[in-house]
């Protein structure tokens, strides 16, 4: 809402790319009783850190100067987008801003558009690994399959009152400087999911 009040958010994106994303999401959340997670932080870890450096420098490497105008493909990054960041329990923000950055896109509706669709990957994740967890013994208490209703209802309250100022602070920052700020973030991010492999 904050990013919209500032124009920020792609809506015509959002509606292209939300179904497909949706449905990654939830494919991701299923998934996850399935696929190893060290693994996916590994891969994530490494693909991160490398978009990352090349969002650092001055120069960004780019695949195309523009996204691409078949929706079918547009689609098809959306539901990987959806597939990963589900599976590794990240935001829209952090893959989908590296993905648009790749293709010339504006920095601060990249940020603000992305924002649009940690809700779109949150809600059909949620309900993937509800079902994925349902019956795996050793949970914590207060469980609803792989989510902690305990964890969820003291991190939502914070997000929800924070987001605004981070949406102001991305939208009067430098395109340049929130490039950088972002490939800072994304970097440490990786860092640290490749020190929980081998920390």
């Amino acid at each position: 809402r904050a990013h919209h009040k500032r124009q920020n958010v792609d809506w015509t994106l959002v509606k292209s790319w939300g179904p497909a994303i949706a449905m990654g999401a939830l494919t991701g959340g299923i998934a996850s009783k399935y696929v190893d997670g060290d693994v996916l932080r590994l891969v994530f870890g490494v693909v991160a850190l490398l978009v990352s450096i090349n969002m650092f420098r001055p120069h960004t490497i780019n695949i195309a100067p523009k996204l691409p105008d078949s929706l079918s493909v547009q689609r098809a990054i959306g539901a990987m987008i959806g597939t990963l960041s589900a599976l590794m329990g990240i935001g829209g923000g952090t893959l989908t801003v590296p993905t648009m950055a790749l293709f010339n896109y504006d920095m601060r509706k990249a940020v603000g558009t992305a924002s649009s669709f940690g809700l779109v990957i949150a809600l059909p994740a949620t309900i993937g690994f509800i079902w994925a967890g349902l019956g795996v013994e050793n949970r914590p208490p207060f469980s609803l399959g792989y989510v902690s209703i305990i964890a969820a209802c003291l991190i939502f309250p914070i997000t929800v009152l924070t987001a605004p100022y981070g949406a102001k602070l991305a939208h009067h920052m430098n395109p340049v400087r929130l490039k950088k700020v972002f490939a800072l973030f994304l970097g440490l991010t990786s860092i640290r999911m490749l020190w929980s492999i081998w920390g």
